[in-house]
């Protein structure tokens, strides 16, 4: 196999916001960086909420990372201020603050014990609230809810749009984005000295690995690391209602994010990279994410299979394909205006509308 000299400082492997937020500060102080992605389509980041959450990612022996993530909440606006300003993508953070509630004795019990290793033994900003304190602050919450643990200085991103600013001011600062699948790592002298795609090596001083799930595909010594995929599935939820904040039960979370859309989830399942939605992840999402909010009759599901019902978007196609285009850096080459036009023109004709959305409504009873 042919390596090529090393051309550059740092090889970057992962192309999520970790990978792209370390490449983009080495730019910073000079290193010229190469970011290797093979733009897979399972990635964590295309599905993940973008919670910034201290409080609700805390468990317990996790005191160092609890203090990670609390310093880095705090310097996360500074560091969205300049990457926004830098590439011209907004990444709609905001600071929405979290509530995680009890529905039963059991989960009271156990959100007491937590409260506890919070406030006491990690000293986060974090409030007892009793249920009628969370409903005022989640006038929809369920009665059932009977206490909450409320951290007001939690916060929210969009993590597609936070990679799709680091993508471009990566590419502003003279990185170089590679479009292609690791396959391994070249030693030399004990130590990792680049890559291997394909029949090609590509040289660098340093190595960093930031593949996430794929990482035992880099090799033994990467695989050492015992890193592996989880299945999680989300349902990204049309309701005029709830929530104004991250809220949270023992089994889910849900939010809204600033387009309206909002966000209930996330199954863990040990089933490697299997694809697809399941009809039993939908039935749980729904069956435990429901059940907080009173008067939640009805949610509209969106997604390509689902033709149920259908809204006319023909007077904003303009504005969703200027949406479109901000994502520019994810789209690539592609002629995406035919795409989604085609798709959009296909779902209305069903309804005899130019071009329509479609979703599948679901009503609720208890």
């Amino acid at each position: 196999m042919m390596m090529r000299p090393a051309a550059t400082d740092v090889i970057v492997v992962g192309g999520g916001p970790i990978g792209l937020a370390i490449a983009w500060r080495l730019l910073h102080v000079g290193r010229t960086v190469t970011v290797v992605e093979a733009d897979e389509p399972e990635a964590a980041w295309r599905v993940s909420a973008g919670m910034l959450s201290p409080p609700i990612e805390a468990d317990y022996g996790q005191a160092e990372l609890s203090l990670l993530s609390v310093a880095a909440l705090a310097d996360y606006p500074a560091f969205l201020a300049e990457l926004e300003a830098e590439s011209g993508i907004a990444t709609h953070y905001a600071r929405v603050g979290s509530l995680a509630v009890a529905l039963d004795r059991d989960q009271l019990e156990a959100l007491r014990r937590r409260f506890e290793l919070l406030r006491d033994e990690r000293q986060l900003a974090v409030a007892w609230l009793p249920g009628s304190e969370c409903r005022e602050l989640e006038p929809l919450l369920s009665p059932r809810v009977s206490a909450g643990i409320h951290a007001a200085d939690d916060a929210q991103v969009d993590p597609r749009r936070l990679v799709g600013a680091l993508r471009v001011a990566i590419a502003r600062r003279g990185g170089i984005l590679h479009d292609a699948r690791v396959d391994g790592l070249e030693l030399a002298g004990g130590r990792v000295v680049g890559v291997r795609v394909g029949d090609e090596g590509l040289a660098a001083g340093t190595v960093v690995l930031a593949a996430g799930a794929w990482m035992g595909s880099l090799g033994a010594q990467a695989a050492a690391l015992r890193i592996r995929p989880v299945k999680g599935q989300i349902l990204r939820l049309q309701t005029s209602a709830w929530p104004s904040m991250v809220v949270e039960t023992e089994h889910i979370y849900a939010f809204r994010r600033p387009s309206g859309e909002v966000v209930l989830g996330a199954t863990v399942e040990e089933q490697g990279f299997r694809p697809g939605v399941t009809a039993g992840g939908i039935f749980e999402l729904l069956d435990e994410g429901l059940q907080p909010w009173r008067e939640c009759e009805q949610t509209w599901l969106m997604g390509p299979a689902i033709k149920s019902t259908a809204v006319d978007v023909t007077e904003t196609l303009d504005q969703k394909m200027a949406a479109l285009h901000c994502h520019k850096s994810q789209i690539g080459d592609r002629d995406i205006d035919t795409f989604v036009k085609q798709r959009l023109r296909d779902a209305g004709r069903a309804f005899g509308m130019p071009y329509a959305e479609t979703f599948r409504v679901i009503s609720y009873r208890r």
